[in-house]
């Protein structure tokens, strides 16, 4: 049986919150859609909560149970192996959707002829307190559509907020791509499986509503990473050569990926090392010489206006690295 959309959710140990992800598919205002749940060896009652939770509902849906623990980007890729619909959307197990989540990402599609559809994301924290604003897509606020090349333009500048989850990807560009997460990263893989996927694409259209609801936790994954964060420094290099086999007209965007987006991901991520504390001054500063960081954050270039307090900042960080990061420790992020 086919369906017009598959949607992949992997789990792990997630019994106490995957309840309420099920349940916002559940009603969901579009209705023909599958659910591939993969779940990653889970040691508690995740799998049964699926079951029990579905078993009086009309609706299709399919559990694989990995033997061992693949990770999140392993069970997507058996996700991905086993879709039947023209379209896939991804739903992590901690996350909810809006009623019209689906709706709108397909509407974007259709009723703009595009390629891909976009969503907004709303950070939730473990209270429901909302924590984004629509001033982090002001840059897409009065679009209905956008060409995936002033898309990806927007995301290397780092003008809006950006989630893999947040799209609706068509099937036929990630099986005949072959776009897969990679199982080897631990930070980035799932930007770089977005981006892959948007350049065989044209365009994309813009739904206005917060749709898609991200549980923001006080500590999640993430914040176990540390240092392998600057990993997806790599990941963007390697998109550079990605671009270059798959897309003769982006020099501009290979050059936005060194000139921007590297430069601003190694900053954001070292704001991120100073705030959690969890990492030394000299520990940064050796894993920044050992990847060649601070060339790299060299490398930078402001695009317009909006880049000079964050070309400032660069500057004094490259001068005075430690002086920069006892002052940051001091007064946070105000310098």
């Amino acid at each position: 049986m086919s369906f017009e959309i598959s949607v992949i959710i992997p789990t792990y140990n997630a019994g106490s919150i995957i309840e309420k992800t099920i349940k916002s598919l559940v009603n969901q205002s579009f209705k023909d859609f599958e659910i591939i749940f993969v779940d990653d060896n889970s040691s508690d009652n995740t799998v049964n909560i699926i079951r029990n939770t579905l078993s009086d509902r009309d609706i299709s849906y399919t559990i694989i149970e990995n033997e061992k623990s693949l990770g999140a980007s392993g069970s997507r890729n058996i996700g991905l192996r086993n879709v039947s619909g023209k379209y896939i959307i991804f739903v992590d197990d901690d996350d909810y959707l809006d009623k019209d989540h689906i709706q709108n990402l397909y509407n974007g599609i259709y009723q703009n002829n595009a390629d891909f559809g976009f969503t907004k994301l709303m950070k939730v924290d473990t209270d429901n307190n909302y924590l984004s604003s629509n001033q982090l897509y002001e840059e897409i606020e009065n679009l209905d559509l956008i060409s995936v090349h002033d898309f990806l333009k927007l995301e290397f500048l780092m003008r809006i907020s950006f989630n893999f989850v947040q799209l609706i990807y068509p099937t036929w560009i990630i099986k005949d791509y072959n776009i897969l997460f990679d199982e080897d990263s631990v930070y980035g893989e799932d930007t770089e499986f977005a981006i892959k996927a948007l350049i065989h694409g044209k365009s994309i259209g813009i739904s206005k509503d917060f749709t898609y609801f991200y549980l923001q936790h006080s500590k999640s994954v993430s914040h176990s990473i540390s240092l392998e964060r600057f990993q997806f420094i790599n990941t963007l290099e390697n998109l550079k050569g990605y671009f270059k086999d798959y897309d003769n007209n982006s020099e501009d965007l290979v050059d936005l990926i060194t000139t921007n987006r590297i430069p601003k991901a190694i900053f954001g991520n070292l704001m991120y090392l100073f705030y959690e504390n969890n990492c030394s001054f000299d520990e940064i500063n050796n894993k920044m010489n050992e990847l060649d960081l601070f060339n790299k954050l060299k490398k930078f270039k402001p695009y317009d206006n909006q880049d000079n307090n964050f070309n400032r900042k660069i500057k004094l960080f490259l001068i005075y690295p430690k002086l920069y990061y006892k002052l940051w420790k001091r007064f946070k992020n105000s310098i």
